[in-house]
């Protein structure tokens, strides 16, 4: 990769040790939160291998030549273990160098080993925007649209990839028969890790199997792509179903609390989403702009244009 000298920094494709995607590029919400975009999609699914722009890569595993990374003054030591590696990124794009991901190097990331590795998240988070708010440029939305997906926005301002809703009637519509082929389902859910209603019908036809276990599993899965409350409460059902074990009760827990704050009427929530709009209307991003706007018609109980 490095045969390009406008390259500043490469990493490779790093999977969970379940084959999952861990990561294969940074991306930044209209919020700010930073993601990697498909994680946990399977491991050998073409898009993780897809080249996109990208504003950030992880420093789990990060090549980068040594003088420029002397130049950039190498990893700000202000940060506790957290950040240090994207504010590096934008130290290599702000002198124009590119960054890119390897999917043709492929590492195991047994991710978060160190101790204490989420002990200092707000404070890092604090610094890094303090450092670089100006340079970030909300991308989630443009990278899902470049991949034929989409970027929705729930009513806590969590912000998922999502089929669009063509697609996912098509796909609802070809194993809506009166005989369903689970197995059919699986693979066509590995292919197309983002098609809600095949989590959700997979889910149902193991629970009404008694397949507790893998209809457990399978809504584990989704969870890992999905908020919305239909898949939270047959996750939810199925866990009461089955009895709490001890390792599930703290997502049961985290589910329903998700659950009661989607539920609950935030001001602050309607005035972020605002100045986002106005930002993204200020910067030419019509489309941001539109997804704000529905946002704002579906759960701001307000005028878009206050």
């Amino acid at each position: 990769a490095f045969e390009d000298e406008r390259l500043g920094a490469a990493g490779p494709l790093l999977l969970y040790p379940d084959g999952t995607a861990q990561h294969c590029g940074v991306i930044f919400s209209p919020f700010f939160k930073v993601s990697h975009i498909y994680e946990h999609f399977p491991g050998n699914h073409p898009i993780l291998r897809k080249k996109r722009p990208l504003q950030a890569i992880t420093g789990a595993a990060l090549m980068v030549r040594r003088q420029l990374f002397s130049e950039c003054g190498g990893f700000f030591e202000g940060y506790q273990n957290g950040f240090e590696d994207v504010d590096l990124c934008y130290a290599l794009t702000e002198r124009a160098y590119k960054l890119t991901v390897v999917g043709e190097s492929v590492l195991y990331h047994h991710t978060s080993q160190t101790p204490g590795r989420f002990e200092h998240d707000l404070q890092n988070g604090s610094l890094f925007l303090q450092r670089r708010l100006r340079q970030i440029r909300p991308d989630m939305h443009r990278l899902a649209r470049l991949d034929g997906y989409e970027m929705r926005i729930d009513p806590t301002l969590f912000c998922s990839l999502a089929l669009p809703e063509t697609r996912e009637r098509e796909l609802d519509a070809a194993f809506s028969g009166t005989t369903f082929d689970a197995a059919a389902c699986a693979a066509q859910l590995e292919r197309e890790p983002l098609w809600r209603g095949g989590w959700l019908l997979l889910m149902d036809h193991l629970e009404a199997a008694e397949r507790w276990s893998e209809a457990l599993t399978t809504g584990v899965r989704a969870m890992r792509f999905f908020s919305q409350p239909e898949v939270k409460r047959r996750l939810l059902r199925l866990l009461r179903k089955q009895g709490l074990r001890e390792e599930m009760a703290q997502l049961a827990h985290v589910m329903e609390a998700d659950m009661r704050a989607a539920q609950k009427d935030d001001p602050t929530r309607r005035a972020r989403v605002q100045r986002m709009r106005r930002k993204a209307c200020a910067e030419g991003d019509a489309y941001l702009a539109e997804l704000l706007d529905g946002w704002l018609e579906r759960y701001g109980q307000t005028n878009a244009d206050a």
